[in-house]
């Protein structure tokens, strides 16, 4: 970084606080308001009155009718720049800066909240309640490699050549935001030429050595208010904001695996899997469901929640199902270092929190980290029967089965007692206040269950919303 400050010039730039509809004219008529209100106050005659007025109105009718037409043109632009499509949005749900004091309960008293005043206790404060989801495992060897042999080929290394390096680097969107190292995308872009072969080099030692670099494995967490209150943290979710160049080893790494993974993933799979998506899992579920309320029968469908799945990963797991899928030798050693000794901080109002240890979980903001968690939870669908149907995006579950029976409903039971086992097997825990069954159906006398998740009675929906679109009980779409 200090050849990028010494030899590459920079200037700041004041970002645009106006929004995009206020035009140059609107801005030129506001000034002259603004001149036209000082005249008026420091001599308050009617005429100067009068005068202010008009200018008044008129910015204000301007400003209305700017703002109509910018947003009813605003719809053709999703096609040719969707990037300023959805900046737009961004503008209007900006909720404005973190408040200069914040809260947070306190797990130890119960109904009394902790405060924070100062910038350095504001970080800090975040910190420690992002840190709070992370859950330390004890400490456990790497998984054998010997008496196990993965059903799949083995890969134990890659090789990277200097090329892939070089099109990584021209692939980067310039327009990211850096990470801890402040190195910024445009640099590697621009000078792609000049910085690939020691780079190529880096990644190449990295990978042969199995060691990831400290500063690789920092973690600059931007809190993004969600809803709510905004003094409280609870309200807030982390973006972590990862080194570009730890980003562009993991994409480099990605292409080499990507087609190995994905030819392996569970067809329930419809998540981070190339030619499936929340559309295809959607239309292929409901159509199922779909011919059943044609024959007059029922579909009970039982939605499950897990807990911070992504932050919740064991890392030993991990590592023993990334072996089950044919790593071995220096590259699943790479693995186990890249999960390992990673740290996280918040910065907010210029200062900045101490590091955290992140224990737990697949690194946020990361390229791998999806793929990675779909081999934690690839096996998840074979606790489950081959009769009952099985959905998965991601970590959002659901399971269906045409019930015209109570032993249908048995046997939808077991399944969710299939899933119970695993997730403890697997150490996530489904948040049962989340968990609920909805039965479709059209039926005047619909039989009804008394599903249960670790002998609790899960809740039951009169609709559910499911990816983004809102089943009925009838299969109806007036809610939508």
């Amino acid at each position: 970084m200090s050849a990028v400050h010494e030899f590459i010039p920079s200037k700041y730039v004041d970002p645009r606080r106006s929004p995009p509809w206020i035009t140059p004219t609107i801005l030129h008529h506001i000034r002259k308001k603004v001149t036209a209100r000082k005249r008026f106050l420091s001599r308050g005659t009617d005429y100067l009155k009068a005068k202010f007025n008009k200018l008044r109105a008129e910015v204000k009718k301007m400003i209305q009718n700017s703002r109509e037409s910018f947003f009813s043109s605003l719809g053709n632009t999703i096609q040719i720049n969707p990037k300023r499509f959805w900046s737009v949005f961004k503008i209007k749900s900006s909720s404005g800066n973190i408040p200069n004091s914040v809260t947070r309960s306190d797990t130890n008293n119960p109904g009394t909240r902790l405060h924070a005043n100062t910038p350095h206790d504001i970080a800090t404060m975040f910190n420690e309640y992002f840190h709070s989801v992370y859950t330390c495992f004890s400490d456990q060897p790497p998984p054998s490699q010997s008496g196990s042999s993965s059903p799949l080929s083995s890969i134990s290394s890659i090789d990277l050549s200097l090329e892939e390096v070089y099109q990584a680097l021209l692939n980067l969107d310039p327009s990211k935001a850096h990470g801890p190292d402040g190195f910024p995308s445009r640099i590697l872009k621009e000078c792609a030429l000049q910085l690939a072969p020691s780079l190529h080099y880096l990644f190449s030692k990295s990978l042969r050595l199995s060691q990831v670099p400290t500063e690789w494995k920092l973690a600059n967490i931007i809190p993004l208010l969600k809803k709510g209150n905004k003094d409280h943290v609870e309200n807030y979710r982390p973006i972590s904001l990862l080194c570009i160049i730890s980003k562009t080893l993991e994409r480099c790494v990605l292409n080499h695996l990507s087609h190995r993974i994905q030819s392996n993933i569970h067809s329930a799979q419809y998540g981070f899997v190339n030619g499936r998506s929340s559309t295809a899992q959607l239309l292929s579920i409901l159509n199922t469901i779909g011919k059943n309320l044609d024959q007059g029968l029922q579909t009970d469908v039982v939605f499950m929640d897990i807990c911070k799945a992504f932050d919740s990963v064991d890392h030993s797991i991990l590592l023993q199902k990334l072996h089950d899928f044919g790593f071995s030798g220096s590259l699943l050693l790479w693995f186990q270092n890249y999960l390992s000794g990673r740290f996280q901080r918040v910065t907010v109002h210029g200062a900045t929190s101490t590091s955290l240890p992140i224990t737990s979980g697949v690194p946020q903001g990361s390229l791998l980290g999806p793929f990675l968690f779909s081999v934690y939870i690839n096996d998840l669908p074979n606790n489950i029967s081959t009769s009952t149907g099985v959905g998965l995006f991601a970590d959002d579950t659901k399971l269906y089965r045409c019930v015209q029976n109570p032993c249908d409903a048995l046997v939808l039971q077991d399944d969710i007692q299939g899933l119970l086992c695993w997730s403890i097997e697997n150490r996530l825990r489904f948040n049962q206040s989340k968990c609920k069954v909805l039965s479709i159906t059209r039926k005047k006398s619909p039989l009804i269950y008394p599903y249960k998740l670790d002998n609790d009675q899960l809740l039951v929906s009169n609709a559910q919303v499911d990816l983004g679109i809102t089943i009925s009980p009838k299969l109806l779409w007036n809610d939508q």
